[in-house]
């Protein structure tokens, strides 16, 4: 009886963390996506200024939410997040605007490509 009970707990951890975890991807994602489509509109309106502050609003939420992500994701991945993001940041306040803006969707595509990994989905499984 006792090894049901084990196994019990077990499977409701497993599966409370497997929940949290794609809780907090989402969550994340929607938060550090907002300011990256600032800096997009302010982009295609050229208006550096307001880039540049979009583009520090993203890192300063990047830096707090990448620690969660190092846990959860390849560090690979991360780091590939965190090195475009000062790039786009650099081209932002040096009025690249076509670098900038093309750092900025690599950004969306890499933060949703990350929850889209964690999703459970076909192409997850197979």
């Amino acid at each position: 009886m006792a090894k049901k009970i084990t196994l019990a707990v077990l499977i409701v951890l497993l599966l409370g963390g497997a929940w949290w975890q794609n809780a907090f991807i989402n969550g994340a994602t929607e938060r550090l996506t907002a300011p990256l489509a600032k800096v997009r509109k302010a982009l295609e309106k050229e208006d550096f200024d307001e880039a540049h502050a979009a583009a520090e609003t993203f890192l300063a939420m990047w830096e707090k939410e990448k620690q969660t992500y190092e846990a959860l994701f390849d560090h690979d991945d991360i780091d590939m997040i965190s090195a475009i993001a000062k790039r786009m940041k650099s081209y932002c306040s040096t009025r690249f605007g076509q670098a900038a803006l093309a750092e900025t969707h690599a950004l969306l595509f890499y933060i949703n490509h990350l929850r889209d990994i964690d999703n459970l989905g076909w192409e997850n499984i197979f």
